[in-house]
């Protein structure tokens, strides 16, 4: 219930948006719907008319990440995130032509969704990966959320959005999608009278998801991954629901699956032939990792329990029951067995990013950082401008009293965090103890921006600009980002430059 509460809380501070705006273009309609109406993202306006821009879109996927990142906690682990974007990637090179690039993130969330909304951002709940039993059933998900957004299946359901401003099309989108299974929000778009159309709704939906299984399925076979898993996993947790008490999982909710879609998703697979894929390594260590976060047991009760796995053969993966068992001893201080247990790790497989970095980590809380520093650069050798890597490095440099070395290494770093909030408040903090203050303003910008606190990052980049002493470069570089998030913050900017562009 905890995880629902900040969802709700903020689906209820966006209806007066999103009630106003469903007023305004909602018909008229002479009575209310039933309440146990299924709800699906309204079909408005005249399909015909010009769609976003994909540089539009994504400027609306922008903010709409921003109020995902007010409205749900995100998994910030960086083997978790690095993985899923990973999988996402590997299936993005399959999926055909698209006009921008993908971002992946983790809802730490233990229901089991995923979502897709504009511009390429893809939302999978920690629950989702842990309730998998392949990492072909997991890409099965992916790959549908992807075929969502290659063929624009938001914006043509919700193509009145190019007659709103960024801001506020971002904010009910995602109340929109955040808000299926909320009755205030549901409630909301009764009121309005959006349930008028429910049926034509709800078979326009159909269409997408079927179009969206078949698009899946073909980038499923070529990615390398098993096309059955997809059906097999939709009539798993159809099944799943007869014992789930309180209803089926949020998945089935916003994506409904009936016997004949799964029957017609299995048909679509078996037009492929059967191939054995195997799980990667990666999947394993982050499924693991992933357990390891949510757990609510003591450190020693953790311990004892995957050490018993591991000597039972209760795993799917002997490498990722041994990671599982140097995370529990790292957690319990036992700081000797666990080096033991690593470098024995990396011995039987190789040097995997997660072993490096618990390699690391290791010794550096066990009080040897200098060991630890050198543990890191030399994994950031092997693994150059690795995220997860540089953040510890960088930290690693500043708690050791290096803080030029610190800077140094995330500014070397930034082109490639654009959208990593995690990576800005980093190089905010160790810019500040470097006394550089308007790289420091800079970076904070950066954080509350991609946090959706746009007053606070213009605050920040006009203190920075009020300040003599910046260089030419910095201050030009200020100026324009604060130009570019002024106009992002307008209200009504956007809708006027869209409407000169179709009357055009």
């Amino acid at each position: 219930m905890d995880s629902i509460r900040p969802l709700a809380r903020h689906a209820m501070r966006l209806l007066p948006v999103l009630v106003f705006f469903l007023l305004a273009i909602a018909p008229p309609t002479k009575s209310r719907a039933a309440e146990n109406a299924a709800v699906a993202l309204p079909e408005m306006g005249d399909t015909s008319e010009a769609l976003l821009s994909p540089q539009e879109e994504r400027r609306l996927g922008d903010a709409f990440m921003r109020n995902i990142r007010q409205s749900v906690k995100l998994v910030d682990d960086p083997v978790v995130n690095s993985y899923v974007s990973s999988l996402g990637n590997l299936l993005v090179g399959f999926s055909g032509h698209h006009p921008f690039d993908f971002s992946f993130f983790v809802v730490e969330d233990a229901r089991i969704n995923a979502f897709a909304g504009p511009g390429g951002y893809v939302g999978v709940n920690s629950g989702l990966i842990l309730t998998t039993e392949s990492e072909s059933e997991l890409a099965s998900v992916v790959a549908h959320e992807l075929a969502h957004v290659t063929q624009r299946h938001l914006l043509r359901s919700f193509d009145t959005a190019n007659k709103m401003s960024v801001p506020t099309a971002a904010a009910v989108i995602a109340a929109i999608i955040l808000g299926a299974n909320n009755p205030q929000v549901a409630e909301a778009l009764f009121a309005a009278g959006i349930a008028a159309n429910a049926q034509t709704q709800l078979s326009f939906s159909r269409l997408h998801e079927q179009e969206a299984d078949r698009i899946g399925i073909d980038t499923l076979h070529q990615a390398g991954f098993d096309p059955q898993a997809m059906p097999m996993f939709f009539e798993r947790l159809q099944q799943a629901t007869r014992s789930i008490d309180g209803g089926a999982p949020d998945f089935l909710s916003t994506h409904p699956v009936t016997l004949s879609r799964i029957a017609d998703s299995r048909s679509r697979a078996e037009q492929f032939k059967t191939v054995s894929a195997t799980d990667s390594v990666e999947y394993h260590l982050a499924r693991s990792r992933l357990q390891f976060l949510s757990t609510n047991e003591s450190p020693a009760a953790q311990l004892k329990s995957v050490e018993n796995n591991l000597k039972s053969g209760k795993y799917r993966n002997e490498f990722a029951a041994r990671y599982a068992v140097v995370l529990a001893l790292t957690a319990n201080k036992d700081y000797q067995k666990a080096r033991a247990a690593i470098g024995e790790l990396i011995k039987k497989d190789r040097e995997r990013v997660p072993y490096l970095l618990e390699q690391a980590s290791i010794e550096l809380r066990s009080g040897d950082s200098g060991k630890g520093t050198q543990m890191l650069e030399r994994a950031l050798a092997l693994y150059p401008h690795d995220s997860a890597l540089t953040l510890a490095l960088g930290q690693a440099l500043l708690d050791s009293g290096e803080v030029q070395r610190a800077i140094s290494t995330l500014q070397n770093q930034a082109r490639y965090e654009y959208s990593n909030p995690q990576f800005f408040q980093q190089l905010a903090k160790t810019a500040e103890r470097a006394g550089l203050a308007g790289e420091a303003h800079e970076a904070w910008a950066e954080y509350h921006a991609l946090n959706g606190r746009m007053s606070l990052a213009m605050e920040h980049l006009r203190t920075a600009l009020r300040d003599d002493s910046i260089s030419f470069y910095l201050k030009s570089r200020l100026e324009f980002r604060l130009h570019q998030i002024e106009e992002e913050a307008k209200p009504n900017g956007a809708t006027r430059e869209r409407q000169i562009a179709l009357e055009k």
